[in-house]
């Protein structure tokens, strides 16, 4: 008496129950779509997971996404190098015309202008970008420049790391005597 474990319990098995047919329904037109899929991909639906068949998919899904993004970085690095590139020859054009303007003028006589000194500071900034392409291609430096060269490789200096080696057994001599 008082003991609604029954009906409780009586009610819990019915809904229960239709929940179980429900999944056992949608259980059973999971795994027929399975198999179609399957058979669709040449593979057996009795002997392939479901796990295995779908991280086929996953992994290729990642690939893909992988070598899409490497494109893309290949791509943008190799506009980024283009665009330097560009730059560089723009500046070098640039370089060179001035260099037969001054020749020129030179050559009839008249004194070689300074370009950005009195015109404003687009000139300056154009002059300073010319002079750091002229450094960067080594244009600045001219013949003097293979003569630099030249001697650096008949100086007679030890090389960095016999100097380094010296040094450090100095020092290891002088922690021995103190």
């Amino acid at each position: 008496q008082g003991d609604r474990y029954l009906p409780v319990m009586k009610e819990f098995l019915t809904m229960a129950s239709v929940r179980l047919a429900e999944m056992e329904d949608l259980f059973t037109d999971m795994k027929s779509r399975f198999d179609r899929v399957c058979r669709l991909f040449c593979e057996d639906p009795a002997t392939t997971q479901s796990d295995e068949f779908f991280g086929i998919f996953d992994h290729f899904i990642t690939c893909f996404q992988e070598a899409k993004m490497d494109n893309e970085n290949v791509r943008k690095k190799k506009e980024e190098e283009e665009k330097i590139a560009k730059q560089h020859q723009e500046m070098r054009m640039r370089t060179l015309e001035r260099k037969k303007s001054n020749a020129n003028r030179m050559a009839n006589g008249q004194p070689i202008q300074q370009t950005g000194i009195h015109n404003g500071k687009g000139d300056e900034q154009t002059e300073f970008d010319d002079l750091i392409s002229a450094l960067r291609t080594g244009d600045v430096f001219g013949e003097n420049m293979d003569k630099f060269k030249r001697n650096r490789k008949l100086r007679t200096s030890p090389p960095r790391v016999e100097r380094m080696e010296s040094f450090l057994r100095e020092r290891s001599k002088e922690r021995i005597l103190n």
